[in-house]
């Protein structure tokens, strides 16, 4: 059995603001009960927190007796990044402003971008804006320019951003979750779906 994980990153945060963003983050998750404040090993590979006395405040309802015993920790992370499904599916992804949605992207196709030309044009916004690029993308369908992040997916979802969270092996996590962190934060989410390694 392999490793899931879910993500939301924050897509407004600045890089000069990412660390303060980050530090509120975590002590609002903290306050919540949501995770435990010291960090350990617990995030795969990677320092994280482990499940708080009130970690079902995070999740879905309809999860029955989640075990934190089984969950791994919680890895908030700060810096320029992509946030994807690993090697699960990306796509579809659909056009902010004319709605035409375009094909998708298996991990097996990642490099190449299957056979769809404006998922290439999504994955080479990604990289670009990792290495401190722009991230818009020209609808070919429309011609009009959207930020990444702009772009409604499918079932799997892509997005860059300078702080998120990385929730390893818990159940799928409440509806309003995401929301509830933009609330705190005054910042738009995204989230992707719960994904396998």
């Amino acid at each position: 059995m392999g490793d899931y994980f879910q993500w939301i990153v924050d897509v407004e945060a600045t890089e000069v603001q990412a660390a303060e963003v980050a530090d509120r983050l975590r002590r609002w998750l903290v306050e919540w009960g949501v995770i435990v404040p010291e960090e350990t090993l617990c995030a795969i590979s990677s320092p994280g927190h482990r499940p708080g006395p009130n970690f079902l405040a995070a999740l879905d309802e309809s999860e029955v007796d989640p075990n934190p015993d089984h969950m791994d920790g919680v890895e908030i992370q700060v810096g320029r990044r992509l946030f994807y499904p690993g090697q699960g599916e990306v796509g579809p992804a659909e056009c902010p402003a004319c709605d035409h949605t375009f094909g998708e992207l298996t991990f097996e196709t990642f490099d190449q971008w299957g056979d769809d030309p404006q998922i290439g044009e999504l994955v080479a916004a990604a990289g670009r804006w990792v290495e401190g690029g722009s991230a818009e993308v020209r609808c070919r369908e429309c011609g009009s320019s959207a930020h990444l992040n702009d772009w409604r997916w499918g079932y799997g979802a892509m997005a860059v951003g300078h702080v998120g969270i990385t929730f390893w092996n818990w159940p799928p996590l409440a509806e309003g979750f995401a929301h509830a962190v933009s609330n705190e934060l005054g910042h738009r989410m995204r989230d992707g779906l719960p994904q396998k390694l």
